[in-house]
Parts: structure tokens; sequence; C-alpha cells
């Protein structure tokens, strides 16, 4: 399972490469065939603006595609 998830954040996070106010994530669900699951995120990063929310689930559901 991929699912996006925007996480405000306390205060602004700040770099010389601009700033936010949220962060955009997008969480996994990984469930084995014996029923054995467990969970990861991919962060979104200023370093990496080509990183969205979109190309991370875009990525992760091919790769997801490629194991099964």
């Amino acid at each position: 399972e991929v699912t996006p998830a925007d996480f405000p954040l306390q205060n602004t996070f700040r770099t010389a490469l601009g700033q936010k106010k949220v962060t955009r994530n997008v969480l996994v669900k990984v469930v084995c065939e014996n029923g054995v699951h467990g969970w990861g995120e991919a962060s979104s990063s200023l370093a990496m603006p080509e990183a969205t929310q979109e190309s991370m689930a875009r990525t992760l559901r091919a790769s997801a595609k490629i194991v099964n």
C-alpha cells in the first residue's frame, strides 16, 4: 500500500534552498505472503525537488510490481 501523507511542521524548516511548513511524504505498508508486515516512509526534501509525493508514490508502486 502506498499512501501520500502531509505532516505540518511545528516550526518552518529553512535552508539555503528554501523553506517549508509542511512535509509531503509517502507512507508504505509491505505485507509478506506469510502475513508479516511492516511500514516505511519516503520523505520529501528541499534538496531533491524532483522527489515529489507523486513521483515517489509512482516509483514505489512500480517497484512493487517488479517484486510481484
